[in-house]
């Protein structure tokens, strides 16, 4: 956290010290002075330089985030029994914690460790066992689970 302001205070820094070059010059310019002018405009140079790199820097990294979110989107639009285990166990995970309302973790963690067990026995793999949509990426609804008011938890009905 305190690196992140460290660079906050750099970067404060480095724009107050460009402003005050670019000042500078401006007044020598009004007064028709070249004292030091070469100097300063070299300065403000390599300002500008190491701005422009920082921000191409930044560009990139941005880029390669992007690139790397659209590849994520990208392997979850396929069809629930052409997505790989892996992918399955997320889309599991999240289907629990965003889509069911159960208040104790501890049911949870059972219900996603139940679940998990059935895609590793191939049940929860086939085609009719999940709706998922491909488009959005995500499970619509589990027709085999089931909740059971008495208890209020959710099982997996064995098929």
């Amino acid at each position: 956290m305190e690196n992140n302001f460290d660079t906050k205070i750099e970067g404060i820094k480095s724009k107050l010290n460009y402003k005050y070059l670019t000042e500078i010059r401006k007044k020598l310019k009004e007064d028709e002075s070249d004292y030091h002018l070469e100097e300063l405009n070299k300065m403000i140079e390599d300002y500008s330089a190491s701005k422009k790199a920082k921000q191409e820097e930044k560009n990139e990294s941005e880029s390669s985030e992007h690139a790397f979110s659209n590849l994520d989107q990208y392997m979850f639009k396929r069809p629930w029994n052409r997505l790989p285990e892996i992918h399955k166990l997320i889309k599991i995970k999240e289907y629990v914690n965003k889509s069911l309302i159960i208040y104790e973790k501890n049911n949870k963690e059972v219900l996603i460790k139940q679940m998990f067990k059935a895609i590793k026995e191939k049940k929860l793999t086939r085609k009719g066992s999940v709706n998922y949509d491909p488009v959005k990426g995500r499970i619509i609804s589990i027709p085999s689970l089931k909740y059971d008011k008495n208890k209020e938890t959710y099982f997996l009905v064995k098929s």
